[in-house]
């Protein structure tokens, strides 16, 4: 019970949850994409699981650097197509611009 009311009585604690990629994913799955084409959400699922959770997923959105950002995606170069990597971009902007929208943070960083 100490516990319990010692995490209700932190606001803060609750707060900074939401602030990573990870659970900005979740935001946006539950929330917006819903709303997407399926073929969408299925591409962005694939994109975010495959490839940016793995990666991203425990940063907290205001960490993100945008020459890191980039550094990754021009990572995949060979191995995966410019449109694939290009995809993968814009479902990670898509969702930074939503994190603006939600006040999570200040600025888009992949806008950079």
């Amino acid at each position: 019970m100490f516990e319990v009311n010692s995490r209700n009585n932190q606001p803060e604690v609750m707060l900074t949850v939401r602030d990573t990629v990870r659970t900005l994913y979740e935001s946006c799955r539950g929330l917006t994409w819903t709303h997407l084409k399926n073929s969408t959400q299925g591409q962005y699922e694939f994109l975010f699981t495959s490839y940016l959770l793995p990666r991203w997923g425990d940063t907290k959105l205001k960490d993100l650097k945008a020459m890191e950002l980039q550094e990754f995606f021009n990572s995949f170069h060979p191995r995966l197509s410019p449109k694939t990597i290009r995809l993968m971009h814009g479902g990670l902007r898509t969702a930074l611009n939503q994190a603006v929208v939600w006040d999570l943070i200040s600025r888009n960083r992949l806008l950079e």
